[in-house]
C-alpha cells in the first residue's frame, strides 16, 4: 500500500464494510512494550483508571487514522448511458423464400464504474426483441411452450450485451476479459454487427498495446464450449484467436492495417481450422479518399483454398457545392470457398441483405449529400455477379445457397439503394430506407422472375 502520509486527503464513497475492513493500517501502541494478549502488561503507575484512559485514547486516535487512511483512497468514479433503437422494417421474398415484418425495440443501458485510470468495470445490458414475438420455453424433454410476451405475464429475458473488467497496469497496455464487442477497420472481416437487433458481441480475453505509431491487439475469444455441463453438449469446443495491427504511417497511409485469425472448430467431431491473413489500407488527402483491404484464408477446411479470398477496393471525392456531397466507385470479388467469419455484409453488399461475401464480385456507385446541417442522403447502385459460374451464388449468411448453381449466367443482378437521416434533435436520429433488387439472368433461372424489397424507418435515441 502507498505511504499514506504522501498523498493527499481526497473523499470517498465507503460501499461496503468490506472496503473498510480490509484497510491495512499500523498504529503505534499505547505505550512502549505494550501486548494486547497479556493482560498483565498495565502501566506501572496510575493503575486501572489509567490504563483505560490511555486505551480510549488509543482507539480514537487508531478510528480517526483508520477514517483518514480510507479517505485516501482513490474514489469510484460512476459513468453512464445508454441507447434505445425503434425500428419497423418490411421484407419482400429478400431470403427468396418468404414475405416478413417488424416492429424491433433494443434498450441498452450502460455503466461503466472506475477506479482511478487503471482499472474500470464496463457493464452493458440490453433488452431486445420484436413487437408480440413469442418466447419459447422448454415444456417437456422434447417440446417447448410459445408464450405470448406482450398483454401477458410472461416477460421476455433481459440479456448482457457486455461486461468486462479493463485493466491498464501502463499508459501503453490494457487488458480487457470478459463480454465485448470486437470490431476492427471497415468491419469487412469482424464486425460487432450494430446493424441486427441483438448485435454480436464476443467472450473473450484481449490484450492492447499501444505504441507511437497505433497499436497491437491479441485477443483469444470462445465461440462454443462443449463441455460446461456435465452432459457434453457437442464433440469439441470452438475458438477463435487474432491478431490486429493498427498503424499510421502518415499521409497517405494513415491507417495502416495488418491483421492474422485462426478459428479451431472441434464442434463437429474432426478438427476444422481456418488461417486468415490480411491487410488493410485507408486515408483521405483533401478531397480524396480511398480504402483497399485483401484477405487470404487457408486451412483443411477448404475444399479448395486458391478460391479461400477477398478484395475490396473504394476511392472517392469529396466536394461542397451545391452542398458537402461525396461521390465514390467502390469494386469488389470474394471467391467460391472465402469464408467471411463475422462481417458487417449490410454495409458493402446491399441494404436488402440478400447476399453473402461468397462466390461474388462486383462495382458499387456511392452518393452521399448533406443538404442541411441536419439532414443526410445516401444512394448506391449495386451491380453484382457470382465470381464462379460453377459454385451458386450465396445468402446473407454466406452459407446457404441461392439456388444450385446449374444455370450458366454469373448476373446476379442490380440493387438500388436509397437511405435519409435526419436529426430531430440533439442524439435523436430519424432514418427510412428502401432497397429493390432487379434480378439477373441467374436468379431469374434458379429462383424465379421477381423483385425483391426492403423497406424500414427507425428512430434512435443516443444518451
Amino acid at each position: 500500500m502507498p505511504n499514506l502520509k504522501d498523498r493527499a486527503l481526497k473523499p470517498v464513497v465507503i460501499d461496503n464494510y468490506q472496503q473498510l475492513r480490509t484497510v491495512n493500517i499500523k498504529v503505534a501502541p499505547p505505550w512502549p512494550g505494550y501486548d494486547s494478549s497479556k493482560v498483565e502488561n498495565l502501566p506501572k503507575t496510575g493503575g486501572t483508571k489509567m490504563y483505560t484512559a490511555r486505551v480510549a485514547l488509543w482507539m480514537l486516535f487508531s478510528t480517526t487514522t483508520l477514517v483518514s487512511a480510507v479517505a485516501t483512497e482513490a474514489p469510484i468514479q460512476i459513468s453512464y448511458g445508454g441507447m434505445g433503437r425503434f425500428r419497423f422494417e418490411q421484407s419482400d421474398r429478400t431470403d427468396y423464400a418468404s414475405r416478413r415484418s417488424a416492429f424491433l425495440m433494443r434498450v441498452r443501458p450502460e455503466i461503466r464504474l472506475s477506479k482511478g485510470a487503471e482499472y474500470s468495470l464496463f457493464v452493458q445490458p440490453q433488452f431486445a426483441k420484436a413487437f408480440g414475438r413469442p418466447e419459447f420455453s422448454g415444456s417437456t424433454a422434447t417440446a417447448n411452450t410459445a408464450n405470448m410476451t406482450s398483454g401477458s405475464v410472461f416477460d421476455n429475458s433481459f440479456s448482457l450485451h457486455q461486461a468486462y473488467v479493463e485493466w491498464k497496469p501502463t499508459d501503453a497496455l490494457v487488458f480487457t476479459v470478459g463480454r465485448q464487442l470486437l470490431s476492427y477497420g471497415n468491419e469487412v472481416i469482424l464486425s460487432s454487427l450494430e446493424w441486427d437487433n441483438v448485435g454480436r458481441s464476443f467472450d473473450a480475453l484481449k490484450g492492447r498495446y499501444s505504441h507511437t505509431l497505433g497499436s497491437v491487439d491479441l485477443f483469444y475469444s470462445k465461440l462454443f464450449a462443449a463441455n460446461v455441463t456435465a452432459t457434453a453438449q457437442g464433440a469439441g469446443d470452438n475458438d477463435f484467436y487474432g491478431v490486429y495491427s493498427s498503424n499510421d504511417f502518415g499521409k497517405w497511409f494513415s491507417a495502416t492495417d495488418f491483421y492474422a485469425f485462426h478459428r479451431h472448430d472441434l464442434t463437429a467431431g474432426t478438427a476444422k481450422d481456418l488461417l486468415a491473413i490480411g491487410a488493410r489500407l485507408q486515408s483521405k488527402v483533401d478531397a480524396i479518399d480511398y480504402r483497399v483491404e485483401g484477405t487470404k484464408e487457408f486451412g483443411n477446411q477448404f475444399a479448395d483454398a486458391a478460391a479461400a479470398y477477398q478484395v475490396d477496393v473504394e476511392a472517392g471525392w469529396s466536394f461542397e457545392t451545391p452542398f458537402k456531397s461525396r461521390l465514390g466507385l467502390e469494386v469488389f470479388q470474394a471467391g467460391s470457398h472465402y469464408d467471411q467469419l463475422f462481417p458487417l455484409a449490410h454495409k458493402y453488399l446491399g441494404i436488402a441483405d440478400i447476399f453473402g461475401r461468397r462466390n461474388i464480385q462486383g462495382a458499387v456507385l456511392h452518393l452521399s449529400a448533406n443538404p442541411t446541417a441536419d439532414l443526410s442522403v445516401l444512394f448506391d447502385a449495386h451491380y453484382l455477379l457470382r465470381t464462379s459460374n460453377t459454385a451458386p451464388a450465396f445468402k446473407l449468411n454466406g452459407s446457404t445457397a441461392l439456388g444450385i448453381g446449374a444455370n450458366p449466367s454469373r448476373d446476379l443482378g442490380i440493387e438500388f439503394d436509397l437511405i435519409l437521416n435526419y436529426a430531430l434533435a440533439k442524439g435523436l436520429i430519424g432514418t427510412v430506407g428502401v432497397a429493390v433488387l432487379l434480378p439477373g439472368n441467374y436468379l431469374k433461372a434458379e429462383l424465379g422472375n421477381f423483385n425483391p424489397t426492403f423497406w424500414y424507418t427507425q428512430l434512435v435515441a443516443q444518451l
